[in-house]
């Protein structure tokens, strides 16, 4: 059985960035990211309906014209990235670049959580490989089906997850985006 997380959580029911989710009903209630997107945000919406689906604009760096590719944030999914691209919102990460990511997958992985948990809460085959972008790190793939996976990259020194990116595979290589 997958471990399940306990700990604390904080006024918003999010789990503190030090210690994993509870299993309690406003943690469940947090919006997740899965193979569909984030929340009520879905891939293959356009830039302006993810942004009324967040509840919040999304506001980010490149993009040029209609958003030719656009690595997007939205203050209401704190520490999530959304590739928008030609206007279209194909992928997300939870990667705490711009803030502490707050941001928790379908399977209750977040930044931080243990590689041995990682794989005992994906419920699908996992490529391992090295990541060729980065030192020290691997890279775990997941092939979800016909227009969707995930991807999570772990530190090698510590064994945990640093980031992870769902979406369209054409988008999601590790989670560095792709402009095609």
């Amino acid at each position: 059985m997958a471990a399940t997380p306990t700990g604390p959580t904080g006024p918003t029911g999010q789990a503190s960035a030090t210690g994993p989710a509870s299993a309690s009903a406003s943690v469940s209630a947090t919006p997740r990211l899965t193979v569909t997107g984030f929340g009520p945000q879905r891939f293959g919406m356009t830039k302006a309906q993810a942004a009324q689906a967040l509840g919040a604009p999304i506001t980010g760096d490149g993009g040029t014209g209609d958003d030719l590719c656009l690595l997007g944030h939205s203050l209401a999914a704190p520490g999530l990235t959304l590739a928008v691209v030609r206007g279209t919102v194909r992928a997300a990460a939870g990667d705490g670049e711009v803030a502490p990511s707050q941001v928790v997958t379908q399977e209750g992985v977040r930044i931080g959580t243990p590689v041995a948990d990682l794989l005992k809460l994906l419920p699908v085959t996992v490529t391992e490989h090295p990541y060729t972008s980065g030192p020290n790190t691997t890279e775990y793939d997941v092939a979800v089906g016909p227009g969707a996976a995930e991807s999570f990259l772990v530190d090698d020194t510590s064994r945990r997850v640093t980031s992870f990116s769902y979406g369209d595979p054409a988008y999601v290589v590790g989670t560095e985006f792709l402009c095609l």
